[in-house]
């Protein structure tokens, strides 16, 4: 059967010549060309993690523009921040209709909605922005399903390139942090009845405090068209499961060969074979009640929950807002949380490499947890108390470092790797109505409170972790299939002694 499935599938597997030693890895993958491939598919991460931060400090610019009162800003920061997520969720659904058609060109067309929808908030228009933003969002939250990492890489690699998808989405928060340091510094002040933001220091309009806010909201934009020229010219592929599920063998044998090296082909095609014949599309219905999808919906449904109760939006989308409550340079440290927040991401390849999932999540979550109930802790003390904001600042910086080594990676992989596509649509749906959440509610209660609660809830994550997932590290897909295909609603899973 073997053989029989190598020369129908593979054809011309000869025609590949096995590549250099200098991208040709020990483990028969053609690491530049994967590598290359990642990186351009994941450009839509980039996006994503770019509407998380972009408008972070732009607020006050925006209240200033606007001639906003403090009440006024709380409120629209709260409708242009959660109005992409909006979009997101409606999106991250939407996007599943069209999946049959191929992921490369649902990404395709999630760019032209970048290109529109960051072009129209380019206007300066309240109205417009909060419209262009949504289009942005139906975007980003389309990029939170297509980009396909988990079905690219090979099994021996899914940890450490599963992390890449949470580095450019970090990378995406970072230079929208980076861009906002030149925004000017803004003063809240009261003429008369008035109340207004003025531009510190008493100096004057410029490009910078009037129109620079264009630049950052049109930047999305250059990278959409990136991304459609190459993966209409050097990536013009479709993902592996997408072309055996379509008879496209040529194609599929062609990419193949791309990856890995000759001696790997036929390996890794016939895997994909045998997945695909075992796997099936169940309904919404069996995906929520089979006792074969049951029990990993759930899983996968409340991880993605925990990630988004974690807190951790509430420090990306608010971060100026904090910094200015704790007395602190709110460009500068949103830029230094932006920083921490990418590099970290690169720890997480070298931790997912070595150690499992569960290990890394309820671990990193009990320490978060200690970090959150003692920044809260620090925040009731910093009227005054210098000591209190280096502290505070201490703490924030550990929970986004922490938090990247677990919780912001890691449920996106496990979630792929455990959960039918219908389940996880269904838990990226509850991950952007979370997000959503978060963003509404934040700028009216940033408080020491909101810290410990969020303190709390990692400690919720951190015995979910140990006591109910299983460990998936270095599993094939029909494997972990396998794993939580026994649950069947009994608790076998409290005997999983896995780390």
């Amino acid at each position: 059967m073997s053989q029989e499935l190598d020369t129908k599938l593979n054809p011309s597997i000869d025609k590949y010549p096995t590549s250099s030693p200098s991208i040709v890895q020990p483990g028969g993958v053609r690491t530049g060309f994967l590598y290359a491939f990642i990186l351009t598919i994941g450009i839509g991460s980039f996006q994503f993690g770019y509407s998380i931060g972009v408008f972070n400090t732009l607020q006050n610019d925006f209240a200033y523009l606007f001639e906003w009162d403090k009440d006024k800003q709380n409120l629209w920061s709260s409708v242009i921040t959660s109005i992409c997520s909006v979009g997101s969720a409606v999106g991250s659904i939407g996007v599943g209709v069209f999946v049959k058609y191929g992921k490369k060109n649902c990404i395709l067309f999630a760019n032209i909605l970048v290109i529109i929808g960051a072009g129209i908030t380019t206007y300066k228009n309240v109205y417009a922005i909060v419209a262009g933003r949504f289009i942005y969002g139906l975007a980003t939250g389309s990029f939170s399903v297509l980009v396909p990492i988990n079905e690219a890489a090979p099994t021996e690699l899914k940890g450490p390139l599963g992390a890449v998808t949470q580095i450019l989405i970090t990378v995406g928060i970072m230079i929208a942090f980076f861009l906002g340091i030149p925004i000017p510094k803004f003063d809240y002040v009261t003429i008369g009845d008035v109340s207004k933001y003025v531009i510190a220091g008493g100096a004057k309009a410029s490009f910078v405090s009037d129109n620079y806010w264009r630049v950052m909201f049109a930047l999305p934009i250059a990278f959409s068209i990136i991304q459609i020229i190459l993966l209409l010219t050097v990536f013009n592929y479709e993902t592996p499961k997408f072309l055996k599920q379509n008879n496209q063998h040529g194609q599929l044998s062609k990419l193949m060969g791309k990856i890995y090296e000759p001696d790997r082909i036929v390996e890794r095609i016939n895997a994909i074979v045998i997945e695909s014949g075992k796997a099936t599309t169940p309904s919404y219905g069996q995906t929520l009640c089979h006792p074969k999808y049951q029990y990993a919906t759930i899983l996968g449904c409340a991880l993605s929950v925990l990630q988004q109760l974690s807190g951790i939006n509430a420090v990306m989308f608010y971060s100026s807002k904090i910094f200015d409550k704790m007395g602190i340079d709110t460009n500068l440290g949103s830029g230094l949380v932006g920083f921490i927040n990418m590099a970290s991401t690169f720890g997480a390849l070298f931790l997912l490499g070595k150690f499992g999932r569960k290990q890394l999540l309820w671990s990193m979550s009990f320490l978060m947890a200690a970090d959150l109930v003692g920044l809260g802790i620090a925040f009731f003390y910093l009227e005054n108390n210098s000591t209190a904001q280096v502290f505070c600042t201490i703490f924030i910086m550990l929970f986004v470092v922490l938090f990247e080594f677990s919780l912001g990676p890691i449920p996106w992989l496990y979630m792929a790797e455990i959960m039918t596509e219908k389940g996880l649509s269904i838990a990226i749906l509850l991950n952007w109505l979370m997000t959503i959440l978060m963003a509404i509610v934040t700028p009216f209660v940033i408080s020491g409170e909101l810290f410990i609660v969020f303190g709390g809830l990692c400690g919720v994550t951190a015995f979910f972790s140990m006591f109910l997932l299983k460990e998936t590290k270095g599993l094939t897909e029909a494997e972990v299939a396998e794993l939580y295909s026994r649950e069947k609603n009994k608790y076998s899973h409290l005997k999983d002694t896995t780390a």
